[in-house]
């Protein structure tokens, strides 16, 4: 018996102290599971935290890419815009250097009329000089009489004279401060022609500031044009790198998955072995309970748990081997967590910048168009205004012309006359040396009593010539009235010009011209009553009367 309770008690400690070794070693198992499965736990769950906040890096980037995509074509739109500006800014630009070749044209025009109504001037003042000196020549050398019927025509005609010279004068007078009038008025214009002038000027100027304005609006968009293209790059880049960076959390993840998987395996294979090792102590006993057998059971027993021991050895090398490689992986899970992380707070930074990049082109833009709505406007209204002076210009332009072949018509009319009154003025001094050779021959016939008959003729013949006289006059008189009326008329017509030329903005050597022209005319006009007062006063005795006659 005591035998008996030797190797009972023996073999009562050898499977309290493996079931104690066994439950240890199972104890530790489980904490190192417990504890590595908690850190791939807790690895995972800021992988998926990583994830989301990556998803919604690339959220973020997909709607700055569509920002920068819409600011884009919108720079692309208003570079078409200011493309179309630049476009009409030449075609104004053309437009005046064409105005300046026309206003050119117009100063040579005025300067060859003012070069032509010198030349009538001279003309004129030779005709006057000429007249006045054929005036002379024939008072000098009228016949003196001293009768006194002579003596009261003379005197009669003299009275005639000094009235007709203070109508002329008052006539004069008048038209003297008619034409001051006018000259007041047509300076007026002329100030507020070169007003206009100073304005459309200013215009221009600002429109060539407007031009330099835009170029430099459109040096920035294509410099902010190039900046998006940059970030465009830069947006890549950080595409790539983020795509590379979700392979490597996948790998990571793919890698932690197996290592819970090797854990659960070990959990499994140690359970397993548990059960086995609990199996095969009671088989052992319920067999030395049976059999009585102890040496070959205990040998047997020592086989086995020999064999538990080196199962148990190998399989807690697996278990830190296993431990290594988890911490291994843990280590480098964080320093790549690290790495995620810094450069997942420079992508953010980097995105910030973006946005306030993209926040300053916005505000670059919304001051580009209000500035391209602005230039718009104004070259809309510079638009509107050369158009008018385009209008009035031509307007102006074609009253000139017509003003001026009128002019041409009356110059050649005022030559026309001028030779035909040379004509009658040849024809009068001949009819007045006629008759003063009759009344010679009458006085000389009655003197010396010469026939009637001679008297008679010679009394046809005089009426004969102081009826050509008359109709000389006559039709003078006709053609004087008919000038007279077509100087109104152009008078009216230069009146006309003058009140619709108000509205023009661009006609300063127009001004001139029209000035010019009035001055044509004003002399004109002198000339021609100079002219028909000579007549009225070269010839007063050829008049007919019944006393004479």
């Amino acid at each position: 018996m005591s035998s008996l309770a030797g190797p009972s008690s023996m073999r009562r400690s050898l499977s309290s102290a493996t079931t104690s070794s066994a439950a240890a070693l199972s104890s530790e198992l489980l904490s190192q599971t417990a504890r590595h499965a908690k850190e791939v736990r807790g690895a995972v769950g800021e992988s998926m935290q990583l994830r989301q906040i990556m998803e919604k890096q690339e959220k973020k980037i997909s709607f700055l890419i569509g920002e920068l995509k819409a600011t884009r074509a919108k720079l692309n739109k208003n570079e078409a815009e200011l493309q179309s500006a630049l476009v009409s800014l030449d075609r104004l630009l053309v437009e005046r250097k064409d105005f300046e070749q026309q206003l050119a044209e117009g100063k040579s025009i005025n300067r060859r009329l003012k070069a032509q109504i010198e030349s009538l001037e001279e003309d004129l003042s030779r005709l006057r000089s000429a007249a006045s000196r054929g005036y002379a020549d024939q008072s000098c050398a009228s016949p003196r009489d001293d009768s006194p019927r002579s003596t009261r025509s003379n005197g009669d005609r003299a009275r005639a004279k000094a009235a007709l010279i203070e109508a002329e004068n008052l006539r004069l007078k008048e038209d003297l401060n008619r034409m001051e009038m006018e000259a007041a008025v047509l300076k007026r214009a002329l100030v507020l022609r070169s007003h206009e002038l100073h304005v459309s000027v200013n215009d221009m100027q600002e429109t060539a500031r407007y031009h330099v304005e835009t170029q430099q609006m459109r040096d920035e968009a294509v410099r902010a044009r190039d900046e998006i293209d940059s970030l465009r790059g830069d947006c890549g880049t950080y595409r790539a790198e983020i795509e590379r960076l979700k392979s490597e959390v996948s790998h990571l993840s793919s890698s932690l998955s197996k290592s819970e998987e090797a854990c659960r395996e070990i959990e499994k294979e140690r359970d397993q072995a548990k059960q086995e090792a609990h199996l095969a102590a009671l088989e052992r006993m319920s067999v030395m309970s049976r059999a009585g057998h102890l040496p070959a059971q205990l040998d047997e027993a020592r086989e086995k748990i020999r064999q538990l021991e080196e199962e148990l050895s190998r399989k807690a090398g697996e278990l830190s081997g296993l431990t290594t490689s988890l911490s291994a992986a843990a280590s480098e899970w964080s320093h790549e967590r690290t790495l995620l992380t810094s450069k997942i707070d420079k992508y953010e930074q980097l995105l910030t910048e973006m946005g306030d990049e993209r926040r300053y082109l916005r505000d670059d833009l919304d001051k580009a168009r209000m500035e391209n709505a602005r230039l718009a406007a104004d070259f809309k209204d510079s638009s509107e205004k050369a158009t008018a002076n385009e209008i009035a210009a031509n307007a102006s332009r074609e009253q000139l012309s017509a003003l001026e072949s009128q002019i041409d018509g009356l110059r050649r009319d005022v030559i026309a006359n001028t030779t035909e009154m040379k004509r009658r003025d040849a024809d009068a001094r001949r009819l007045k040396a006629e008759v003063t050779r009759g009344h010679q021959l009458v006085r000389a016939a009655s003197g010396r009593d010469r026939s009637e008959e001679l008297v008679d003729e010679l009394r046809e013949g005089l009426a004969r010539k102081e009826e050509e006289l008359r109709k000389l006059r006559h039709e003078q008189y006709s053609l004087e009235s008919s000038l007279v009326n077509r100087v109104s008329d152009l008078r009216g017509q230069l009146d006309a010009a003058l009140s619709g030329r108000r509205v023009s903005a661009t006609a300063e050597n127009d001004e001139s011209r029209v000035t010019e022209l009035q001055r044509e005319h004003s002399r004109l006009k002198s000339s021609f009553n100079f002219t028909s007062h000579v007549r009225s006063n070269q010839h007063p005795h050829l008049k007919p009367t019944s006393s004479r006659r």
